[in-house]
């Protein structure tokens, strides 16, 4: 009898032994999860491991397709209040039914009945409905096909179990052909349902017309190496008029050459996007040229945008490829907060290892300073991240509570003893973990008393850094985080001849955690030019409109012991047992240099082929924060072996590419003016001059052009920067545009 099982619902099917089945039945964890579940906490299933009774897949993955029947058939019979009792009605025939398995669902709302299928019958529902009519009762047809999963529960939860199930030699080869053959009749049906339900047109064209428009106008069929690029521009665009619906894209749009799973995440990625409230300016002119009537205006664009491919976001790196601590956050954390969360941890991970320091391709010593902002609309379960905080920083917190204390009890003595000619000492302890809302001045003595380690905020609204930086303060404050963010933290301070405040200079490294609704975090980060945005990591949570609410797992005895042990180990380069701070601690990265050096190459490449200043802006802030990501990791790993290496490398590059997506997505357009007034090409400074000109012109010809455009510079230094953009080239006496 072969009999496959999976460890959770989200891995491969493998086989399962008598053994090993009731090893796993017997696990007190299991008996736990099951009993939170039959609480009402549902969306804990997928986390419980299941047997695909009616088949086994061969190592292969579990689908129709795959499935080599078992002999067996699961029967469910769901919404009753006492399976125990609907049990005893037919205990006294279990052999003759054929019955080796009864036990209640983890819901303990209905019952699981595991047989062997009749030869009479033909199929998996055959014998469904032939042993729900013997039980006299109405079972879930749904479970019909081989590859159903039926999850597993806790051996107290069972009312009956045979072990001979395991041994049990059947004859499957009629029923495998039989089901294979209803496989193959089912995806026909499946295939032609959907293709009746699929939007064929829109408002009477053909969407393959429009596609072929929308290909032609962003640059035609594209190159290996950018049909990811072009297809999820197109699907944007798409989107629009498939009423944002993923499975409607799919059919619509193009394929080039792509795997179907890469074209699905792209069209779901696509459908995701931020939405405007007129039309895409190039999908407006398709839809035009194609005789639709332009009754919804249009934005319009600049000539680069129309056809520069969007962005494509980043997968996230496997939970086996994180290292310890991060990992425990990450696979106790709901799918959609996944990202969220393992950006979080850096912040608070570079606080922790404050001396930690690493020698970047540019030379400068960088520390782990990190800006992390959530953005997420109200309700939307952001608050949830903050665990990572409460967990990790209790022994900081505990310590800073002590110092503040040590404060409070100098002042009750200072306003005791006031008249006294000798004064108590002022105690300067270190307190790194301060609230949002605070002064400079109490920020840069903080600051100083921390004795060149980290200082942390973390901040449950954005909106707190804004309301309570008014008059001018927010200008002070957006100045101290971005040269916190600096290498190995800039410089800065304040000098003031009133005994009332608090004069110093000291080198500002200080971390920042804030979450925010998309407005929240708008108002705080309102320039693109100041330099700040660039110094952030900036991640949108999925929409969580219309999903269950997000359930995130308890930290296991063995999880919570590793995040401990991890926090320690971060603490222990920072201070010695007495508090006192302790040197640098340098790490040898200079493979990840080339990595990343790598990485920065292929963007800059990318930006200069599309003239995208805000990529190759974006892409070098990116980068070395990506180094910085790649530094914690590194020390979070431990022992580096090559494996581990290429993890780290891996993680960093999808820290920077995640940042690069989401400051393009969202400043893009502002970064691109911005950098337009000062470094454009001569091309964009002479327009009309270099449209003006034929394919092939001469000398003559540009000076007459010259001369009718009033320009004055002189005609040498106009050949000289078109000559260097590469946007002319010298052919004997004539030049050759190579740009048209």
């Amino acid at each position: 009898m072969n009999i496959d099982y999976c460890p959770n619902c989200h891995q491969l099917p493998v086989p399962l032994s008598r053994e090993t089945f009731e090893q796993i039945i017997r696990e007190p964890h299991l008996k736990a999860l099951c009993d939170q579940i039959a609480a009402g906490n549902l969306n804990l299933k997928r986390d419980l491991p299941a047997v695909c009774w009616q088949a086994a897949f061969g190592g292969e993955r579990r689908s129709n397709k795959t499935a080599r029947p078992s002999g067996l058939f699961a029967l469910d019979i769901d919404h009753i209040d006492q399976p125990d009792t609907l049990f005893h009605t037919f205990e006294d025939r279990l052999e003759e039914l054929g019955i080796y398995i009864v036990h209640k669902t983890p819901s303990t709302k209905g019952l699981r009945v595991v047989a062997l299928c009749r030869p009479e019958h033909e199929t998996i529902a055959d014998n469904q409905a032939w042993l729900a009519k013997e039980l006299n009762v109405e079972h879930d047809a749904c479970t019909r096909d081989l590859a159903r999963l039926s999850f597993l529960v806790p051996e107290s939860y069972f009312y009956f179990y045979n072990p001979e199930v395991f041994s049990l030699e059947t004859e499957v080869k009629e029923l495998e052909k039989k089901v294979k053959e209803e496989v193959k009749e089912e995806a026909k049906e499946e295939k032609k349902v959907e293709a009746a339900k699929a939007p064929l047109a829109f408002r009477g064209i053909p969407y393959t017309d429009i596609v072929e428009k929308l290909i032609e106008r962003t640059g035609g069929t594209p190159y290996e190496g950018e049909r990811n690029n072009r297809l999820y521009l197109i699907c944007r665009l798409l989107a629009n008029i498939t009423d944002r619906q993923a499975d409607r894209l799919f059919q619509v749009c193009p394929r080039f050459g792509l795997s179907e799973a890469e074209v699905k995440a792209c069209c779901e990625s696509a459908c995701k996007s931020a939405r405007t409230e007129k039309l895409p300016y190039v999908l407006y002119k398709v839809l035009r040229d194609l005789g639709i009537d332009g009754s919804e205006s249009a934005t319009r664009p600049s000539a680069e945008e129309e056809s520069k491919p969007a962005l494509l976001p980043p997968s996230m790196p496997q939970p086996s490829h994180l290292p310890p601590l991060i990992k425990e956050f990450v696979v106790t954390a709901p799918d959609d907060f996944k990202p969220a969360t393992a950006m979080c941890c850096l912040p608070i991970c570079g606080f922790l290892g404050s001396r930690l320091r690493a020698r970047y391709l540019d030379g400068d010593l960088q520390a782990p300073s990190f800006i992390v902002n959530i953005i997420a609309p109200a309700a939307s379960g952001k608050g949830s991240l903050l665990r990572i905080p409460d967990i990790c920083l209790e022994k900081i917190r505990a310590k800073d509570d002590e110092g503040r204390e040590q404060e409070m009890e100098y002042q009750r003595q200072a306003k005791l003893n006031k008249n006294q000619k000798k004064q108590m000492e002022e105690p300067q302890p270190i307190v790194r973990d301060i609230p949002a809302k605070v002064s400079v001045a109490q920020l840069l003595k903080r600051m100083v008393q921390a004795r060149g380690l980290h200082l942390i905020s973390i901040s449950p609204e954005a909106d707190t850094l804004t309301n309570s930086n008014k008059s001018g303060m927010w200008a002070q404050k957006s100045d101290i985080y971005r040269v916190a963010q600096d290498a190995d933290g800039g410089r800065y301070g304040q000098d003031y001849k009133s005994d009332a405040s608090f004069s110093a200079t000291c080198r500002m490294r200080y971390n920042l955690l804030t979450l925010g609704t998309p407005g929240a975090i708008a108002r705080a980060y309102p320039d693109v030019e100041d330099g700040l945005i660039t110094r952030c990591i900036m991640v949108e949570l999925p929409s969580q409109f219309g999903k269950a609410m997000p359930v995130r797992k308890q930290f296991s005895e063995a999880q919570l012991k590793v995040v401990k042990e991890r926090v320690d180990a971060l603490m222990a380069v920072c201070q010695d047992a007495e508090g006192n701070v302790l040197p640098e601690y340098h790490l040898n990265l200079q493979w990840l240099n080339k990595g990343m050096g790598q990485w920065i190459e292929k963007q800059r490449v990318q930006a200069v082929r599309d003239e995208d200043y805000a990529r190759d802006q974006f892409m070098r802030r990116a980068a070395q924060i990506g180094f910085r990501a790649g530094m914690v990791v590194a020390f979070l790993w431990g022992n580096l072996n090559r494996e581990r290496k290429n993890y780290t490398l891996e993680f960093a590059v999808w820290v920077a590419e995640s940042i690069l997506h989401t400051l393009h997505s969202r400043y893009a357009t502002k970064a691109q003016e911005q950098a337009l007034q000062y470094e454009a090409p001569v091309a964009r400074r002479y327009p009309s001059l270099f449209e003006a000109m034929s394919d092939v012109f001469s000398a003559d010809d540009l000076q007459k052009a010259v001369r009718s455009h009033g320009i004055h510079s002189p005609l040498k230094s106009i050949i000289f920067r078109w000559t260097d953009n590469h946007l002319i080239e010298k052919q004997g006496e004539s030049f050759v545009k190579l740009v048209k």
